[in-house]
């Protein structure tokens, strides 16, 4: 995977991946947060992937050779699309994500996500992390890095 050039070509690359991962994990993500509290996994997950970055800008290198720098941010992107996603339909009122009801995400999928993804810039997104209190104020380089590879 390399970087973007934009933030286009970023949504197209997130959007990929997000299809086939939700597709061969049975939207466990989106599940998981119907049967869990969604905060809390969504924060597990992108903590998780926060912190690869953070090993690499350290030591300069991650030992799962498989999954780089661009792997990690495309993920915890992914997975921050579909919190917004989850808490702006069965948190905040429109309510049809039951938990008997994962095909009306399933079937729709690529739309609601891009929809999603689509609304906010990179920075904002950034901010988003920031405000939730998974970024630092003063984690500068981390920032940095999350908006080079989102194509900012």
């Amino acid at each position: 995977m390399k970087k973007p050039n934009d933030f286009d070509m970023f949504l197209a690359m997130a959007t990929d991946v997000f299809i086939q991962k939700d597709t061969d994990y049975d939207s466990r993500f989106m599940r998981g947060m119907m049967k869990l509290d969604a905060r809390t996994l969504w924060e597990w997950e992108v903590d998780k992937k926060l912190d690869r970055l953070r090993t690499w800008l350290t030591r300069g290198e991650l030992l799962v050779k498989e999954e780089g720098v661009e792997n990690s941010v495309v993920d915890l992107f992914n997975y921050t699309v579909q919190y917004v996603y989850y808490v702006q339909v069965y948190v905040n009122g429109m309510n049809y994500l039951k938990p008997h009801n994962i095909q009306g995400w399933q079937e729709k999928r690529e739309r609601n996500f891009y929809h999603v993804a689509s609304k906010l810039k990179p920075e904002e997104w950034v901010k988003f992390l920031e405000s939730k209190g998974r970024i630092q104020k003063e984690e500068r380089v981390l920032k940095a890095l999350l908006l080079e590879f989102m194509g900012a």
